[in-house]
């Protein structure tokens, strides 16, 4: 992976789907995987539900003792307001989730400023599907999370996929707020 680059981008911690380089790569014009990094006293967890999953969606939650590992992106303004988009995070508020400020510590020990999405509001825990657990331990695999750590991923409760995933969703329908589902996370 690279190094940080002195540009005026933005680094982007995914803790979820979008570790995947499929998808990032769909969302991003230049995605630049940075390093790995840990989140420490944080946990995954899968809230309410979404079509395009058939199942529970990612946030992160405070949780002692705990680590949640991702991956650091560097991306551009641009590539993050279609991040926002995606993920149905408002500048009022109301969406989904929202861009929210953190300090993650990079493979190398250092700590970097990067943005996370976390589910606005969490609601009941929810499992997610068979289908997106697998899609996020692939991310997770093809970043090189640690092993213990992706073991920890296909140890997590989940219910069974009965189809292929993910589901296609129509971004212009959530854009203009006729979807309720995020366009991927």
């Amino acid at each position: 992976m690279n190094a940080p680059s002195d540009s005026a981008d933005l680094l982007y911690f995914a803790y979820g789907a979008d570790m995947h380089p499929e998808q990032i790569s769909v969302r991003c014009d230049n995605p630049k995987p940075l390093m790995v990094a840990r989140l420490p006293e944080y946990a995954l967890g899968f809230f309410g539900h979404a079509d395009r999953w058939d199942g529970g969606l990612e946030s992160l939650l405070e949780c002692s003792g705990a680590e949640l590992w991702g991956v650091i992106y560097q991306v551009s303004f641009s590539d993050a307001d279609y991040l926002d988009a995606c993920q149905g995070a408002r500048l009022d508020g109301t969406g989904a989730y929202f861009q929210f400020p953190m300090e993650v510590i990079g493979l190398d020990g250092n700590l970097y400023s990067v943005f996370v999405y976390k589910k606005s509001s969490l609601g009941e825990v929810t499992l997610p599907s068979s289908g997106y657990l697998d899609y996020i331990i692939t991310g997770a695999v093809a970043r090189g999370l640690p092993e213990d750590y992706i073991q920890h991923l296909k140890q997590l409760d989940n219910k069974p996929t009965l189809e292929p995933l993910p589901r296609k969703t129509d971004l212009n329908k959530m854009l203009a707020g006729g979807h309720d589902c995020n366009c991927g996370h």
